[in-house]
């Protein structure tokens, strides 16, 4: 069984998709089979390998069409190791589209449609939405582990105590096996003060709800978006020194999918 982790916050702009991105790699980098989900509808985890998603809609290739029909997600896997299963912006249209749907069980729908591929990966990454909705939720209820990028500003933990209330519903009612297993904290420099200080913000609010802070992120991941149009999507990745930078995290989660 696969370990299933979702990046989740309700703040945009702090790393999610980074952090999914980055520890994908260095997973598949130590020859663990990974899989990325990209469960939101703004689509910046498949944008990044230049997938068009909009064709990749057309042909009903995205996550959306699993959400909503009977498409087994193993028909919408892109690429090799790290593989990905790509969204589009219909993702924003799951909720109102399944509204009215009485016989499916809105929450597990992910968590259900995963067991048909479970035994072809060691981790499955989980890029979610910057807000608490039914594909949040459903990224919740599919996953063990939870992983919170915080970045290290001023309004850092805006939100944070939201998802947090959400999490315990969620390992509440629908999923038990559900773990925080730690505040990412991203964008951070070293050598500037105001960044120092809102760390330390971050480890007492995190001390605060009895959660632990993982390593910082530093502010200098660099990607190599520039790369051409032409590049098959399968040979882009993140520049090495920014997959490198997620290297604690990783070894973290390795170390824990030992116990």
């Amino acid at each position: 069984m696969p370990t299933t982790i979702s990046f989740a916050n309700r703040k945009g702009g702090v790393g999610k998709t980074t952090s999914c991105l980055c520890v994908a790699h260095w997973l598949a980098g130590q020859d663990r089979r990974v899989l990325m989900i990209d469960n939101d509808s703004q689509a910046n985890l498949s944008e990044f390998f230049n997938y068009d998603t909009d064709d990749l809609e057309n042909q009903k290739k995205t996550l959306y069409s699993s959400y909503i029909t009977n498409t087994p997600l193993s028909s919408l896997i892109l690429r090799d190791n790290p593989a990905l299963i790509p969204a589009s912006d219909l993702l924003s249209d799951v909720e109102a589209d399944l509204v009215n749907d009485a016989l499916v069980h809105r929450a597990t729908i992910l968590r259900d449609k995963l067991s048909e591929i479970s035994d072809r990966f060691d981790y499955i990454l989980i890029d979610c939405p910057p807000w608490l909705n039914v594909l949040t939720i459903n990224a919740l209820v599919a996953s063990q582990l939870i992983i919170i990028p915080m970045s290290t500003d001023r309004f850092a933990s805006n939100g944070v105590r939201r998802l947090f209330t959400a999490v315990r519903n969620v390992s509440i009612r629908l999923n038990p096996s559900l773990k925080i297993f730690g505040i990412l904290p991203t964008r951070f420099t070293p050598s500037f003060v105001n960044d120092r200080k809102n760390l330390a913000k971050v480890q007492a609010f995190a001390e605060g709800i009895n959660v632990r802070v993982l390593e910082p992120i530093k502010r200098s991941t660099i990607f190599n978006t520039e790369a051409d149009e032409e590049t098959p999507s399968e040979c882009i990745r993140p520049e090495p020194q920014a997959v490198d930078l997620f290297r604690p995290l990783g070894e973290e989660i390795l170390r824990h999918g030992t116990k």
